[in-house]
């Protein structure tokens, strides 16, 4: 659904209000619950004690995005092509292993006493629909300049998360995913999609904006993450933006694809999980220099990241959510040292993908 692009450098500012509804750590369609699902009374329980939907890991334990790679995984037949294509032809000077500021969620946080707003669908005709969303005030989608802005929000006491793409607030010319629409007093997106159990789910809805239809909040990179001590790994899998992705072909936690690519020898499916050789020491590695690189580093050889949509980047909260707090590895927007990329595998998605019943 979306192009995700990364950026060599990152000048622009940013100015985010937070209110008693919408903080980010201070910092920083529809679905039916499954049997795994957490129950609705600790649900609210959990998240309304310390903002835990904001400040924890998202998705339920059993999640994919949150299930460790085993230590001895199956290891797809013709990695070693994949991996070669990765570096050769899709990712080349490892131009995939960065965080991007733009074509990425902004996360805010509602409740059920959030006013709600209309927000006008205007796909697959303008005002084919109309939602209505309890969207913070003064919450921000991305700056104007985005292409793609999009939203992942999320209702604390519910643990409902409603996604958005092409979203822009009112009095403002939607953006167009096809049919070209006025400007109204509404908010308006190309897609929404609302998951219940969201953040507390196993991340995957079909009809939501990635390509993979994973939610947005799966495998994104948040301020919690690169605010852990040093010597630590995150908790979760990264969502990783990748070119060569495969035609008609998705993996759990995918249930969708745009790929283009018919070369079974060089591309992924959507949600192919990735992961580092574990054996690298990623703090003695002598090409990385930041503390953000080892813990990243680390969780690749943990848990791995999994091809989310098209693109070429990791996906990481947009700043526009995160207050004050500012990215290690702002402004360049550096990534992994390209001398780590050769070093990766991919697993073999017949075989084992995390899910767990």
């Amino acid at each position: 659904m979306k192009t995700i692009v990364r950026l060599a450098t990152c000048a622009f500012v940013i100015s985010s209000a937070c209110g008693a509804d919408q903080s980010i750590a201070s910092a920083s369609a529809k679905r039916r619950a499954s049997p795994n699902a957490v129950p609705a009374r600790a649900q609210r329980s959990e998240c309304a004690r310390s903002r835990m939907c904001v400040t924890a890991r998202w998705y339920r334990s059993t999640s994919a995005w949150n299930t460790p790679i085993p230590s001895n995984p199956p290891v797809a037949a013709n990695s070693g092509s994949l991996i070669n294509a990765f570096n050769e032809r899709w990712c080349r000077n490892a131009a995939c292993l960065s965080p991007t500021p733009v074509s990425v969620p902004s996360v805010w946080v509602a409740s059920t006493s959030t006013p709600l707003v209309t927000v006008q669908v205007n796909f697959p005709t303008c005002n084919a629909r109309q939602v209505r969303a309890p969207i913070p005030a003064r919450a921000l989608a991305a700056i104007r300049s985005d292409p793609e802005p999009t939203m992942a929000l999320l209702v604390r006491n519910t643990g409902v998360e409603w996604d958005f793409f092409k979203l822009t607030p009112p009095d403002v010319t939607p953006l167009s995913s096809g049919p070209i629409c006025s400007a109204t007093s509404n908010w308006a997106a190309t897609v929404v999609a609302t998951a219940s159990p969201g953040w507390s789910g196993s991340g995957t809805l079909r009809g939501a904006p990635r390509a993979s239809a994973t939610l947005l909040g799966s495998g994104l990179i948040r301020p919690r993450d690169t605010r852990m001590s040093a010597g630590s790994v995150w908790d979760h899998a990264v969502a990783l933006a990748y070119p060569g992705t495969l035609t008609g072909a998705y993996s759990w936690p995918a249930v969708g694809t745009d790929g283009t690519c018919a070369d079974a020898s060089a591309c992924l499916p959507m949600g192919a999980r990735l992961q580092l050789d574990p054996s690298i020491r990623c703090t003695a590695w002598p090409s990385i220099t930041a503390e953000w690189q080892r813990q990243l580093c680390r969780t690749l050889q943990r848990y791995g990241m999994i091809v989310v949509d098209s693109g070429a980047a990791l996906l990481a909260q947009n700043p526009v959510s995160i207050g004050s707090y500012v990215y290690p590895w702002a402004p360049a927007w550096g990534g992994l040292p390209a001398d780590l990329a050769p070093h990766l595998r991919v697993i073999d998605w017949t075989r084992w993908t995390g899910r767990r019943t």
